[in-house]
């Protein structure tokens, strides 16, 4: 590996480091969006924050130049940094940046276990883990490094957990005692890390500790958060009070990250300043309920997919996603089974489910106790059928989306969307029925984009009857009316 970020920044495959505390900001930068280009202006903002100089796009030059020498010194190609009007980027193959081998690796680890390959499972998490030098990109102080960075140190202790429920299974709980421990004093807010400890230790017949282990950190918790311990948290600690030592094969909660996201549309046009803007304001002014409204077929739940999804890696403990049905031919899902329906995301089991609504918003609360969760409540009919489901504290983020504006929901920052404008219609339709055949017809593929509403649904669908259908032409359907007729949706 050729680029290192999982611990100190580290080029050319040894221990080699760059010593400008600029150019180091700006390579770290390029390597946390290894692939795509970082915007000049972020570059910027990372490593002059609020107060950039006149000369900071020169600058900035000065320090991509300063870099590409020093790959030149390690035998590195300098034309690793490419340039572009945009901004920079750095160009790499699968296996030069140890994130990416960290995430692939994770990935096999992950479907060995689905497939019952535990052992297998645990040897990929383990060698996962091994690439881990220390913090991510430690020694960087600038805020946009150490937030980005804070994510990729989130991955590495859900794989950490992943790993250690997979060695419990596989009964090497002695094994575990001394790692769990001193990760649980550096984490203490991590219940899955203090339940498998207190399981380790109770499978070994050490009782009295792993009761102590509880008690400890229940007092953090009360004196920290003012909180109790979680439901399996203290279940866990019935069980070993009863003398339970069958645990070490039980498992806490399913292996690996609850991930129920829908796939994100590879021909998302015409949002993307929208989608910046929201990630933005999520990541930096920590906005926790985002509401998003607009007319039938304006992209909602397209625009929260992909904002979900550029945002996935800040909540790597659980992406959880329901379609509340406010406005379809369904009725709209009451709370009672909407959180039902999330707590089951959750692997909570049907033999754990109550009755009433209060015990299981009790229950869906306490499920997200101490994660890091996304939240995704689709097509809501009204601010009473989201506000039970929204979860306490500054850990989770709620993404809503509805065809009017909810109000009377505390800290939700609305955003309204409108339809595509001209530009954006017509190239939505390029991409969706292919570019030669709607700029071979401008004036059609504007007629139809209009006729369209110049709404993305109707506009996808109208292209996708284009795409499937290569002898037609845009101009006209195979009757010869016009675009605006009944084929066409409107």
């Amino acid at each position: 590996m050729r680029f290192g970020i999982l611990g100190p920044l580290r080029i050319g495959g040894g221990e080699s480091t760059v010593t400008a505390g600029r150019d180091r900001i700006v390579l770290a930068m390029l390597l946390l969006r290894c692939g795509r280009l970082v915007p000049v202006e972020e570059l910027v903002d990372a490593v002059w924050e609020e107060h950039p100089p006149a000369t900071a796009r020169a600058q900035l030059q000065t320090c991509v130049s300063r870099l590409r020498r020093r790959f030149t010194e390690l035998e590195l190609a300098p034309e690793t940094i490419i340039t572009d009007p945009a901004g920079y980027g750095v160009r790499t193959t699968p296996s030069d940046l140890d994130a990416e081998v960290f995430a692939r690796t994770v990935e096999a680890a992950r479907a060995a276990v689905a497939a019952g390959r535990l052992g297998d499972a645990g040897e990929r998490f383990r060698a996962a883990l091994a690439l881990w030098r220390g913090p991510a990109l430690g020694g960087i102080p600038s805020r946009s490094i150490r937030r980005r960075a804070q994510a990729l140190d989130e991955q590495r202790l859900t794989v950490l957990e992943e790993c250690v429920e997979v060695e419990l299974r596989l009964g090497r709980a002695a094994e575990l005692i001394e790692e769990l421990t001193e990760s649980v004093d550096q984490h203490p807010l991590r219940e899955r890390l203090r339940g498998q400890l207190m399981l380790a230790l109770s499978s070994v017949g050490r009782q009295a500790d792993a009761l102590a282990v509880y008690r400890e950190g229940r007092r953090f918790y009360a004196e920290e958060l003012g909180i109790e311990p979680g439901a399996e948290l203290q279940e866990l600690h019935q069980r070993v009070l009863a003398g339970d030592l069958a645990l070490a094969g039980r498992e806490t909660r399913p292996v690996g990250p609850v991930r129920s996201l829908p796939r994100a549309i590879g021909d998302f046009t015409g949002r993307q300043e929208t989608l910046a803007r929201l990630v933005k304001e999520i990541e930096e002014d920590g906005t926790r309920i985002q509401l998003i409204d607009g007319m039938a077929g304006s992209g909602k739940t397209t625009l929260a997919v992909h904002v979900a999804t550029a945002l996935a890696d800040r909540y790597p403990d659980a992406q959880l996603f329901i379609d509340l049905h406010g406005h379809s031919e369904r009725r709209p899902l009451t709370p009672t089974t909407a959180v039902a329906a999330l707590l089951r995301q959750l692997g909570v089991p049907a033999e754990r489910m109550p009755e009433n609504l209060d015990d299981r918003l009790a229950l869906w609360r306490t499920e997200l106790a101490g994660l890091r969760a996304l939240v995704v409540l689709d097509n809501a009919a009204t601010a009473d059928q989201v506000a039970p489901l929204l979860p306490n504290g500054s850990h989770c983020l709620v993404l809503i989306t509805s065809r009017r504006r909810l109000v009377g929901l505390d800290e939700g920052r609305p955003s309204s969307l409108p339809v595509l404008d001209a530009d954006e219609a017509i190239e939505l339709l390029a991409r969706v029925a292919g570019v030669e055949r709607i700029t071979a017809e401008p004036e059609a593929a504007a007629e139809v984009a209009r006729r369209c509403g110049h709404l993305p649904l109707a506009i996808r669908l109208a292209g996708a009857r284009l795409a499937h259908r290569s002898n037609w032409r845009v101009a006209t359907s195979p009757s010869g009316c016009s675009p605006g007729r009944a084929r066409w949706p409107s």
